[in-house]
């Protein structure tokens, strides 16, 4: 990317304008991966949301479960005699076994995708954290050049003013002319 050297107290000495236009292009390529990782985190709660209206009906099913489980345990607390009712219960104990099943199921399905993606947009925001620290500190840098460059200006500009007063002084004296021009 851009190399540059460092003089005193860290100001970076540009080696030419292409390096700072390569370091533009750098900090625009980077507003861009923000954008993108805007979108991206945008995505990403949207999951979260979905993944969280997940849980809330699992939730429910589960409360729906411990009802179904308690009507079926009070019912066989009851002792039933006819084969009827225990051929029921016995359908009714398969078909919670089944739901049960398939909710611890699906609550891993959506551990396991909360997780991916908590690690995946948490390794995205780390990384995008680190280049717009870096970013921001090549601009602060860059400031500080730019106010390093007109402050040298502005004393080259009062020296060559100066230099060139005092030289129209000295040919006005060489000419015959006592006062210098202004």
């Amino acid at each position: 990317m851009l190399q540059v050297s460092y003089k005193y107290n860290l100001v970076p000495k540009y080696q030419s304008c292409e390096d700072i236009r390569n370091e533009l292009n750098g900090i625009k390529h980077l507003c861009v991966k923000h954008e993108h990782l805007c979108r991206s985190f945008a995505r990403w709660k949207s999951y979260i949301e979905q993944n969280d209206c997940q849980l809330e009906i699992l939730n429910k099913t589960a409360a729906s479960l411990r009802s179904r489980h308690k009507m079926l345990r009070d019912a066989l607390a009851m002792r039933p005699k006819d084969p009827s009712i225990l051929t029921r219960l016995e359908r009714d104990i398969c078909a919670v076994e089944a739901q049960v099943n398939v909710f611890i199921r699906e609550l891993t399905e959506i551990n396991d995708d909360r997780t991916k993606l908590d690690m995946k947009h948490a390794m995205e925001f780390i990384h995008l954290r680190t280049s717009m620290q870096r970013s921001m500190t090549n601009i602060e840098l860059a400031h500080m050049d730019v106010d390093k460059l007109q402050t040298k200006h502005r004393r080259l500009w009062r020296q060559f003013l100066h230099t060139d007063s005092s030289d129209n002084g000295t040919k006005a004296r060489e000419e015959g002319d006592e006062r210098p021009k202004q």
